[in-house]
């Protein structure tokens, strides 16, 4: 016989038993969890705040001397070009692809997937994308500037001896059947163009003569359905802006604002309003802009001569007295400021890719992130033409115009 105290002494130890395995499995989880949690915390606060301050040498390549002429950061890696060919070179230094051409004045251009590598005053363009060559497009006067767009579509300035003439031309080289057509003494002479992400509309810089004097403007044209029945698809100009000053580089930060420099400042456009693009800000610090970069939906600006007040609004007093050599200025892309940084060391370039921002000199650099944080600042033993971040956390490959060398900084 099974005494009922019995089966309710057996029940009661079951339920312990299940409610003691719950609350170690709570914990275990819990536990868990928040070791998941420390440690992505830890690795968030250190790949944002800590500032390396030595590096080791991982491994090094010798790469063809030949006739090198420079990199460009190319999606994930790095392009390298010269008059004989250029190479699509990843973070091990391994060749991705490898094009042989020949170019008296090679000169790269790059937008997203895409990229152009030109003959300048040659009629040679070559068209690329992350697999490898996708076109080459010969034009049939000389070219002077050549931009591509995010999907492939490629736009040129070429001359003679009349007029001046931006041709099309799609992914694979075919021309398309569109041309602008200008002559200095009439709309001017194209000193810089470049085409919207989706290569939908063109923005150009153009310098003209006005009673003998030299003046510029910047034109908008839409080649979408929008700007189909627009005359000559001309969808804006702007004048006034620049009646003291001249536009030097047009670029589009994105498909809706684009950015203008002239001897005055940086000058932002929108075109929310495809048929009516405007001027939205318009930054005039009255210092030397020494280099400028586009890089993730920002630009980067570098300014020299500190002299002035700063013109970020976020300023306070204090900031405005500092004086350095040169401050980098990172620009939202409707021109408000994201974040800025004084430095006095002397540099050649200044180059970004998908994570970080780099200063580079002939014997010292300054590594940043995209918050601003200084990720190493100081003097290097091998001089770069540009840096790339490799693999892994605090993993730099420095590219030189016969090496590429790997550096672990910590």
């Amino acid at each position: 016989m099974i005494r009922s105290d019995d089966s309710e002494d057996k029940v009661r130890q079951l339920k312990y038993e299940q409610a003691r395995r719950n609350r170690v499995r709570f914990w275990l989880v819990f536990g868990i969890v928040a070791a998941i949690v420390i440690a992505a915390v830890s690795a968030f606060l250190v790949l944002r705040f800590y500032r390396y301050s030595s590096y080791e040498l991982k491994w090094e390549k010798e790469l063809p001397a030949g006739s090198f002429s420079g990199y460009e950061h190319f999606g994930e890696n790095v392009i390298k070009y010269s008059h004989d060919g250029a190479s699509y070179i990843d973070r091990d230094g391994k060749d991705v692809w490898v094009d042989t051409y020949e170019m008296t004045n090679p000169k790269v251009y790059v937008s997203g997937d895409y990229a152009c590598i030109y003959d300048a005053l040659g009629t040679q363009i070559r068209i690329y994308n992350l697999t490898g060559p996708s076109g080459t497009a010969t034009a049939l006067m000389p070219v002077t500037k050549a931009v591509v767009s995010e999907n492939g579509v490629c736009a040129a300035i070429e001359e003679d001896n009349d007029a001046s003439y931006i041709k099309f031309y799609k992914k694979d080289g075919t021309e398309l059947d569109i041309t602008i057509k200008t002559r200095l003494e009439g709309d001017g002479y194209p000193s810089d163009i470049a085409l919207s992400p989706e290569g939908t509309q063109l923005i150009a810089a153009f310098a003209y003569i006005d009673g003998g004097t030299m003046k510029s403007k910047v034109v908008f044209y839409d080649f979408s359905e929008i700007g189909k029945n627009i005359p000559n698809r001309l969808v804006g100009g702007f004048e006034e802006p620049f009646a003291g000053s001249l536009v030097s580089r047009v670029r589009f930060v994105n498909q809706t604002y684009s950015y203008a420099v002239a001897d005055t400042g940086i000058y932002v456009f929108s075109s929310k309003n495809v048929s009516s693009p405007e001027l939205v800000k318009t930054i005039e610090t009255g210092e030397h802009i020494e280099s400028i970069v586009n890089f993730k939906n920002h630009l980067g600006v570098i300014y020299s001569d500190l002299a002035g007040p700063d013109e970020s609004d976020e300023a306070d007093s204090e900031e405005e007295t500092v004086m350095s050599t040169y401050r980098l200025v990172v620009y939202e892309p409707d021109g408000s400021t994201y974040f800025k940084k004084e430095f006095d060391d002397p540099f050649d370039t200044l180059t970004a890719d998908d994570a970080f921002i780099y200063v580079v000199g002939n014997d010292n650099c300054m590594i940043l992130n995209m918050h601003g944080t200084v990720k190493f600042s100081g003097s290097v033993e091998d001089p770069a033409r540009m840096i790339s971040h490799g693999y892994m956390p605090g993993n730099f490959v420095f590219c030189g115009s016969t090496y590429m060398k790997d550096y672990q900084f910590k």
